[in-house]
């Protein structure tokens, strides 16, 4: 791990209680994979994936690269190159998957070794707290949503018409979300509050500050036949700090063809470009100030960080994702950086080919330059499974002792890991095999 990945982790524990990227971050994009999994181009690739050994530590960066596209070192650019070279689609990754009971465990605080589903979980009580959440579940056999406190308690959560739910990044906020309306619930309290969706819609969204303190909603309406989802026209930010919660309305029409992204600590609003042409404007954001409306426009060069394929296959889901209305979310880091997440399309263009998240760029939003890359466990296809799925890690918080990953396949969560991005090494924290659902989208 280098001096520069060092400091960082430990400044960004310090700052703010480890700052946990929740899967839902990246749901609409982890959807979107599954999609990618059955389309018949990938399926044939996959098939000729052969079983291998168990690995138990993962290098930097193991997967077949062209020469022309390695990246230079990660630094500002004068420019940006509208010509950038032709991708070269790296082949599928004949790698052999991740045994977990092989993987040394290591003992992390606040996260069990374990999370097994409770059948006799009890409903969530109305009069007392339960404490910070640590991750929601869904129970299909129930059925019900299940919810995972720090202390290891298990709780159902309301399963009806429209309802989903997720945490804030801190775990003391559940959002239980209706057709109509978002009800926020204080983990440790009893306060529950109902916030109207913007407009009324039939889609809407909404993102966390790293520190809990602000909530961000949006929502489109949806379009007429033939005509594509618009970006939202307002967003409604909540200052969660506040008693009682009072919505402030957003005025987003002075930036069309930008969406909300991410919401900053100081609750400056983050756009991004949506619709198929932001497939050309992956650097493209748009900063909000929450309180005089301004927004100022900046353009980051990630040539220098990512090699042609990577940036043609986050290119193009950045513009797919986005067709919906919505941006691929940005999240937030406590000292205002943001992470971008690349995508790589292997053995050949988006849609042709499976399309996988693999690492993560660090950007300094208000230099607008790349700070660091993070090198992630290389994806790998699962062997002999005709679905087409692929192992993958994705980060769940940041912690001074490394990186705590998600490992999961197309359809499941795993386990949390924790890895050391110098050696490639992971280590077991929490094993999430008990748990009876699906990964929470």
């Amino acid at each position: 791990m280098t001096a520069t990945l060092k400091d960082l982790l430990t400044e960004y524990a310090e700052q703010a209680r480890p700052y946990e990227v929740r899967e839902q971050a990246l749901r609409r994009g982890r959807r979107l994979r599954r999609m990618r999994m059955a389309a018949p181009a990938a399926l044939a690739v996959l098939a000729v994936v052969a079983t291998g050994l168990t690995v138990v530590a993962l290098g930097r960066s193991v997967a077949p690269q062209h020469p022309a596209q390695t990246p230079s070192p990660v630094g500002p650019s004068p420019s940006v190159d509208a010509s950038p070279p032709e991708p070269v689609w790296p082949t599928v990754p004949s790698l052999p998957p991740v045994v977990i009971d092989e993987l040394e465990r290591v003992s992390l605080p606040g996260y069990p070794a374990e999370i097994v589903t409770d059948p006799d979980a009890r409903p969530l009580p109305a009069d007392r707290a339960v404490g910070r959440g640590l991750t929601t579940y869904t129970n299909p056999a129930g059925p019900w949503y299940g919810l995972v406190s720090e202390s290891g308690a298990q709780y159902r959560l309301e399963l009806g018409d429209g309802v989903s739910h997720d945490l804030s990044p801190g775990g003391r906020w559940l959002v239980s979300s209706t057709r109509s309306d978002l009800l926020i619930r204080d983990l440790t309290g009893t306060t529950v509050a109902t916030l109207p969706v913007p407009n009324a819609s039939v889609r809407a969204s909404w993102w966390w500050s790293p520190d809990d303190r602000w909530l961000l909603i949006a929502a489109t309406t949806e379009p007429a036949t033939g005509r594509p989802w618009l970006p939202p026209a307002t967003a409604s930010l909540v200052d969660l700090a506040q008693t009682p919660l009072a919505p402030r309305e957003i005025d987003l029409r002075p930036w069309p063809g930008f969406a909300p992204a991410a919401v900053r600590v100081d609750g400056t609003i983050v756009l991004r470009p949506v619709g198929m042409d932001a497939r050309d404007r992956l650097g493209e954001l748009v900063l909000v100030d929450p309180d005089s409306g301004d927004g100022r426009s900046i353009v980051i060069d990630l040539s220098a960080a990512a090699t042609p394929d990577e940036l043609a296959a986050t290119a193009y889901m950045m513009g797919f994702l986005g067709s919906g209305g919505f941006a691929l979310p940005l999240p937030q880091l406590p000292d205002g950086s943001a992470m971008l997440q690349l995508w790589r399309s292997f053995g050949g263009p988006p849609l042709e080919a499976p399309t996988i998240e693999t690492d993560v760029l660090v950007l300094d939003l208000d230099a607008g330059v790349v700070r660091e890359r993070w090198h992630l466990p290389e994806p790998r296809p699962l062997p002999d499974n005709p679905r087409g799925d692929w192992e993958s890690w994705g980060i769940r918080a940041v912690l001074p002792e490394g990186l705590l990953l998600t490992h999961s396949s197309t359809q499941r969560r795993w386990a949390w890991e924790l890895y050391d991005p110098e050696t490639g090494a992971l280590s077991l924290v929490t094993d999430l095999r008990g748990l009876a659902s699906a990964k929470q989208d």
